[in-house]
């Protein structure tokens, strides 16, 4: 980039320099940074797609003009001050926190975190340290113990569990499976969990995005199924999504599902925070394993057991040998003996469960009144979490509050003003609400 900003170099682009041919590169063609703003200096014109309403930029000019690129300069600048798109989000909490935090450890209340806000159940703690002698044991590779438990609940054959180091390791081998047959297209909904995306850039697939609309409470319409290309290989989804919170019903499940078996689509359906509802079977896909050997539905004891730190997800696939190939990729001992054993524990907690159900609900009716009264914007989540959006930018006055919360600015699709809400226990929520107050009507 020239001194007067006039000309843009983006060296991280693999096409770059497309523009060799101009006097001076422009990068400015191929991107805008007011693509995703509700209103910009622009001039776009919006089409209709299947229902769904698209910013056409094709006509406008603004960014190729050099008397328009100082604006532009102090727009990025803006951003870059207002959101750390710099740093990396790998979780809600896991970010670089600069001159307000010195680090992680300096946050008095994490809001970004979304795992069960009563924290891991104290039987599971209990056995933990009862049996802490047995770190010396190699853990059994097969996982009896955890299958059998896993297979009483869902009733299903044990040859269609997959047990993994956390959802995110089940998330990378199937796409690092997927692409060993030759699969090279996903098709994602955005926004959404970006473990996706990273375990498929990781394997070299080509992304195609279906993106989901403030306009619409990013409901996932009809228009999705239409918007699939054929040759796609693989679709993954978050049911309920993640960061929106909102729950795909049976019907359209099946529709997409009769899709995916006509033109040879694999469906991945994470289900990891589908516990947090009360009536979960309603809306898990789990029924539909053993019809449709293109489905895999994902869940973990992450969220809804506070079993982070353990690393400890599962998966269900009627293709036993998709199953097999998946495991054979695994390390030897993929999960460790605490692993299966809290999971084990787990799946006899039904009393916590209920706690968990009785105290989000009633939390999740506070939130939501206050934000109200507060005039804060929100969207109805069917999960442990809460997508808001302020009309002032919040983050970083939280943050200097040590108070946490995970910006949604590098989710596609949403801005800085976006911010995920975990519900918390009602003294944390109200801290969090008398927070909001005085910064809010800090003039």
């Amino acid at each position: 980039m020239e001194n007067d900003f006039c000309y843009f170099e983006n060296h991280d682009c693999k096409y770059y320099p497309c523009h060799k041919d101009c006097e001076h590169i422009n990068c400015m063609f191929c991107y805008c940074p007011f693509y995703n703003l509700e209103k910009c200096p622009g001039s776009p014109s919006y089409i209709y797609k299947t229902g769904i309403k698209i910013k056409k930029c094709t006509d406008c000019v603004f960014p190729h003009k050099k008397e328009n690129y100082k604006q532009i300069i102090e727009f990025l600048k803006m951003k870059k001050n207002e959101c750390k798109n710099e740093v990396e989000y790998f979780h809600g909490g896991e970010c670089f926190l600069k001159k307000e935090c010195a680090d992680y450890s300096d946050i008095k209340f994490d809001f970004s975190v979304n795992t069960n806000p009563l924290g891991s159940p104290k039987g599971i703690r209990h056995l933990i340290k009862k049996n802490i002698d047995l770190c010396s044991e190699y853990p059994e590779r097969n996982c009896s113990q955890l299958k059998k438990g896993l297979q009483k609940k869902y009733a299903l054959n044990s040859d269609y569990i997959l047990i993994g180091n956390g959802a995110s390791e089940l998330i990378s081998l199937i796409a690092r499976n997927l692409k060993m047959q030759n699969r090279s297209l996903a098709f994602l909904v955005e926004p959404t969990f970006s473990g996706y995306k990273r375990a498929l850039l990781a394997n070299d697939f080509r992304i195609e995005n279906f993106l989901l609309n403030e306009e619409d409470n990013f409901n996932l319409g009809e228009g999705f199924i239409n918007s699939i290309p054929k040759n796609t290989d693989v679709i993954f989804l978050c049911n309920p999504n993640n960061p929106t919170g909102t729950l795909l019903s049976k019907n359209i499940v099946k529709r997409i599902l009769n899709f995916c078996k006509e033109n040879n689509i694999f469906l991945v359906i994470d289900e990891c925070f589908i516990e947090f509802l009360e009536d979960e079977k309603k809306y898990s896909a789990i029924e539909f394993v053993e019809e449709y050997k293109n489905l895999i539905v994902l869940n973990a004891f992450t969220k809804t057991y506070a079993l982070a730190g353990l690393r400890l997800g599962f998966a269900f696939c009627s293709d036993i040998n998709f199953i097999k190939n998946i495991q054979a990729l695994q390390s030897e001992w993929s999960v460790s003996v605490f692993a299966q054993m809290a999971g084990a524990a787990a799946l006899k907690e039904k009393v916590f469960l209920q706690k968990t159900m009785k105290m989000l609900n009633r939390e999740k009716r506070y939130l939501k009144k206050e934000f109200d009264s507060l005039g804060i914007k929100y969207f109805n989540t069917c999960a442990n979490f809460i997508l808001i959006k302020t009309e002032k930018y919040v983050y970083e006055k939280l943050l200097k509050e040590k108070i946490l919360v995970r910006s949604c600015c590098n989710f596609q699709n949403l801005n800085e003003r976006f911010l995920r809400i975990s519900i918390q226990k009602h003294g944390r929520n109200k801290i969090l609400i008398r927070t909001l107050k005085r910064i809010l009507n800090d003039r």
